[in-house]
């Protein structure tokens, strides 16, 4: 079943996926978006005559607003999160395929789809053949813009082939995702859809467009890490960011000694390196010394001085488990990218997750207007994988990154007294049952008694 999300069901996305639910033959649901804020005026047709669908759109029509069927890239992805929420909670996911849930899904766990808006598979994979014998590339493209040639005409593969290659609006679609070769989402968003991207090119604000598959993006990243835990869906600080490679030899035990001070820790090797953490062989990039707890009487020595301050924070005041530390470095003379000072926060369970992420939010929103101008404080959502098992746990990542408007001399001239704002940031609060920052939309109906009903739920 494919749903168009019109500004009649937005914060309805509950009830209309519960009522598609209701129908037993209907095992997959896709709710597609409605960008078309470029359309100014009704199709056209031939004849003097209007029909009754072209009256409706010449009524839909507001002038430079847009016409009355459309909806934002934002309100499409809040619609999304909403259902993707009721899909988790109401256990619809058992036997009802979401999209475009399941494919970003697919994507965060490093898996493939075959939904095209997430793979390299674009309209230039697309043939669309008409009744009156026209063929054309994807269906989602303008016509006649979209046409590559007429049955009738004698024209074999290769030079459909050709046509589809050299079709000037299929390669300016394509061209607008140049700029996805940096976009730290690409892995997991593919580019998106070339048809939906060049029109909303046309309305003139396709930023609108990455922001809104960014935002869906974190959100389902984070009802993978906290289920039980919606609220987090709504968070617009903490921000899926993976980190690859990002494993550890044995989590499970590693979890299980940090917290058990009696147990047998020996002496463990330390070499100091100007490259790296300490905790190393001296070789910038290369960690193997044996992870260490605060219990371990080499714990201070294995810190390095400029992310202490952070570690502190986070095990002492907050009793919660790193897993990762880097005071950052900008590696003068070698060939490598500088490094950023962050902190990895490894949850014991999933609602340690949920509540630290909460609180980090919360933080970090407190202490942004006092950093210097050269430092940003950002949370990222990873998943850290165990060497031994192959399983993969959620983690937490504090990084502070240089403001983009300052070079890296800058950010390690500021880093330190950012460290101590963010520092105190973090004494403030505590990793509670309280909620981050960010409020829940009112339009949908996940409200504080749904969260509390989807959290009682066994997991």
């Amino acid at each position: 079943m494919i749903a168009a999300v019109t500004p009649t069901v937005l914060g309805r996305a509950e009830a209309v996926l519960d009522h598609l639910a209701g129908f037993e033959a209907v095992n997959a649901v896709s709710f597609v978006p409605c960008f078309d804020a470029s359309v100014q005026g009704p199709t056209a047709a031939q004849g003097q005559r209007l029909t009754a669908s072209r009256l409706l759109q010449r009524a839909a029509l507001r002038g430079p607003q847009g016409p009355g069927w459309a909806t934002t890239p934002d309100q499409y992805a809040e619609f999304v999160l909403a259902a993707t929420v009721r899909w988790i909670g109401a256990g619809h996911f058992a036997r009802l395929k979401l999209e475009p849930s399941v494919s970003t899904i697919r994507r965060l766990r490093g898996l493939d789809t075959g939904f095209c808006h997430f793979s390299n598979l674009k309209c230039d994979h697309v043939f669309t053949l008409y009744p009156d014998g026209r063929l054309g590339s994807c269906d989602e493209l303008p016509w006649p813009q979209a046409q590559l040639t007429l049955l009738n005409q004698p024209s074999g593969q290769k030079a459909v082939v050709a046509a589809q290659r050299r079709l000037p609006l299929l390669n300016q679609g394509k061209a607008l995702m140049e700029r996805c070769t940096t976009c730290a989402y690409q892995s997991t968003c593919g580019g998106g859809c070339v048809a939906t991207r060049w029109r909303q090119d046309q309305a003139g604000d396709q930023d609108a467009y990455c922001d809104y598959r960014m935002r869906m993006i974190d959100g389902i990243a984070a009802l993978l890490a906290q289920p039980a835990h919606p609220a987090g869906a709504w968070c617009r600080k903490v921000r899926s960011h993976p980190r690859m490679p990002n494993s550890m030899r044995d989590v499970a035990s590693f979890l299980a000694h940090w917290d058990h001070p009696e147990a047998n820790r020996p002496p463990v090797r330390l070499r100091t390196s100007s490259h790296g953490n300490i905790n190393t062989v001296g070789l910038p990039g290369v960690h193997e010394a044996d992870d260490l707890d605060p219990a371990h009487p080499q714990w201070r020595e294995a810190i390095e001085p400029g992310v202490r301050p952070l570690v502190d924070a986070v095990t002492h005041d907050w009793r919660l488990i790193t897993y990762d530390s880097c005071q950052g470095h900008l590696y003068p003379g070698l060939d490598l990218p500088p490094a950023e000072r962050r902190v990895g926060i490894l949850p014991r369970d999933r609602t340690e997750y949920a509540r630290a992420a909460a609180a980090l939010c919360r933080a970090i929103t407190a202490v942004t207007t006092d950093l210097p101008d050269a430092v940003q404080v950002a949370v990222g959502r990873a998943e850290l994988t165990c060497e031994t098992t192959g399983r993969t746990s959620p983690v937490l990542d504090l990084v502070l990154r240089p403001d983009t408007r300052h070079g890296w001399p800058a950010y390690f001239d500021a880093v330190d007294a950012a460290t101590r704002a963010v520092s105190d940031a973090l004494r403030g609060e505590r990793p509670t049952e309280d909620g981050c920052y960010c409020p829940a939309p009112q339009s949908t109906a996940s409200t504080s008694e749904e969260a509390a009903w989807v959290a009682s739920r066994p997991r």
